[in-house]
């Protein structure tokens, strides 16, 4: 722990990525008392910090109230320990996005992942956008996410990318109309969405450009024979 007050960390930084030391830079502290209960009140703390190792900044919320975990705790007497931590700028992912994720899905996956933890059900509806874009990509029309898995599929498409592809296509589609599930109260299963993402990402992505990469220092010999042997058939 620093001994610096103005001094935060070390902690993550949503920024640069790296667990660094964060510099405070201003603060701003606020009171407020519930006008129905008698000493019921509520301390917020906002810090806006500067990572040392990028220089971005991430705003912070530190909340600590008389409602329960602080009991008959007055103000004066909260206890680093007391407050609640809620990091508001920038949003962390709820998992990393896949290096190879087009750019218009990144922004539609960062949606997702900024309100996951206010409602999960939004979240899973606009993966399930994410992956229409996605298959917009792979050269599907992107109109009816069913008929492109179908053509997928159809082009060869593996069965366990297939299932991924029909888990987030049903489950963004409960999301949004009346279902079996209620994502509300089942937050796994949308993050389990996120990953489902990321995978169909590296399988139809990822794996192809890296074998095509590896196909392509083959000597031009040895391809001219492979796409003779292939042409022969």
């Amino acid at each position: 722990m620093n001994e610096d007050k103005d001094l935060v960390g070390p902690m993550a930084c949503h920024h640069c990525g790296n667990r660094t030391i964060f510099k405070k830079e201003g603060e701003y502290i606020y009171f407020t008392e519930d006008e129905h209960f008698e000493n019921e009140w509520a301390k917020y703390i906002w810090q806006l910090l500067r990572c040392l190792t990028c220089s971005k900044p991430t705003l912070v919320e530190l909340y600590a109230d008389d409602g329960g975990a602080l009991f008959s705790k007055r103000p004066e007497d909260i206890e680093d320990e007391d407050y609640r931590w809620k990091e508001l700028y920038p949003i962390a992912l709820v998992q990393q996005y896949a290096r190879d994720m087009p750019k218009d899905i990144i922004e539609v996956y960062k949606e997702a992942s900024a309100i996951f933890s206010h409602s999960p059900r939004a979240s899973a509806a606009l993966l399930r956008l994410a992956l229409q874009k996605l298959c917009i990509h792979l050269g599907q029309p992107g109109k009816n996410l069913h008929d492109d898995i179908r053509a997928l599929v159809e082009a060869g498409l593996s069965p366990k990318v297939q299932q991924a592809f029909d888990i987030v296509r049903i489950a963004g589609n409960n999301a949004v109309h009346p279902g079996e599930i209620d994502f509300n109260d089942d937050a796994k299963t949308v993050k389990t969405l996120f990953k489902l993402i990321n995978f169909i990402v590296e399988e139809m992505i990822t794996r192809p450009r890296e074998i095509k990469k590896m196909y392509d220092t083959l000597p031009q010999t040895k391809r001219d024979e492979i796409e003779k042997r292939d042409r022969s058939k």
